[in-house]
């Protein structure tokens, strides 16, 4: 391996562990922001997609918006 090789990987290396870092102490807004609509595409009936996302929605106090196609 190379000097510019170990050069580069060691760079690529502390800005991944950086990253890792921001996201793991990132907080985020308060929890009354809703979750944005989401639309999926698929090849299954639409009936069954929509029993996984009510099961979801039962579950969390917010609701999921998705829009199957």
């Amino acid at each position: 391996m190379s000097k510019f090789q170990l050069i580069v990987i060691s760079i690529f290396i502390v800005f991944i562990i950086g990253g890792v870092i921001a996201f793991a102490r990132f907080k985020g807004q308060d929890s009354s922001t809703q979750l944005p609509a989401i639309t999926v595409w698929g090849t299954f009936p639409a009936d069954t997609f929509d029993q996984y996302v009510n099961k979801i929605n039962n579950t969390y106090s917010q609701q999921l918006r998705v829009t199957y196609v």
